[in-house]
Formats: structure tokens, sequence, C-alpha cells
């Protein structure tokens, strides 16, 4: 996000933006919190999933 707003077309990309990186570490906990859940409670890992936890 840019001053707290999406990326448009042709805004340039900052790769080491904090609020990039505390996403991809949100994305890779719920990743591991989901592979971890699965296997023994495949219903409460569907409401760990990345679908659940983002807005649309």
């Amino acid at each position: 996000m840019l001053a707290g707003r999406p990326y448009l077309a042709g805004d340039p990309y900052v790769a080491d933006e904090p609020e990039l990186a505390a996403d991809s570490r949100r994305a890779m906990a719920l990743a591991e919190r989901y592979a971890r859940t699965w296997p023994t409670d495949q219903s409460a890992a569907q409401h760990t999933s990345p679908r659940s936890s983002f807005p649309e």
C-alpha cells in the first residue's frame, strides 16, 4: 500500500516496504497453521485459510 491505499497500475513497487513484509509474514504464518491443522481437523483448518482471513 502506498500511504494507506492499495497499489494501482503504474505505482512504484518497493520490495522492502514494511507493510509488504508484514503481509508476507502473516501469509506464511497462516499457511503453516493451516498445514498443521488440516491433518487432524479439516473444519478448523477451513477457518484458518487465507480466504477467511483477508477481506475481498
